[in-house]
């Protein structure tokens, strides 16, 4: 199965957006390949892809939110609650797109639990 148009369009709006944006070309690029990747994800990969797809944007999303608090933390003092507070939103997103992904596909669960050890 394909990327579906409309996947495709919004991730085309999102890039396009982003490159008219003024965020650091650096993170332009990481955030560029993290929508890439979740994108691409969504084409009917086997289910180890998918599971994979999915930890390397955690990993992503993981290392851009890193990157992105050591450069807020240059701004100004803030307390761990400030910082709770301005990624909670990537925080309810990562946990939704791994709740759809268990909804949708309850045998990446098993999958998960191999990797583990479990």
């Amino acid at each position: 199965m394909a990327v579906t148009e409309q996947n495709e369009s919004r991730a085309n709006d999102c890039i396009r957006a982003l490159d008219e944006s003024n965020l650091p070309g650096a993170l332009k690029e990481d955030l560029r390949a993290v929508i890439r990747s979740a994108e691409e994800g969504t084409n009917g990969l086997t289910p180890e892809e998918s599971l994979q797809c999915l930890k390397q944007g955690f990993f992503d999303l993981s290392r851009i939110t890193v990157y992105n608090m050591i450069h807020e933390a240059k701004r100004e003092p803030r307390s761990w609650k400030d910082v709770v507070v301005e990624t909670r939103t990537q925080i309810c997103i990562l946990a939704a797109i791994v709740a759809a992904a268990l909804i949708l596909r309850p045998e990446l669960a098993n999958i998960a639990r191999a990797f583990s050890g479990g």
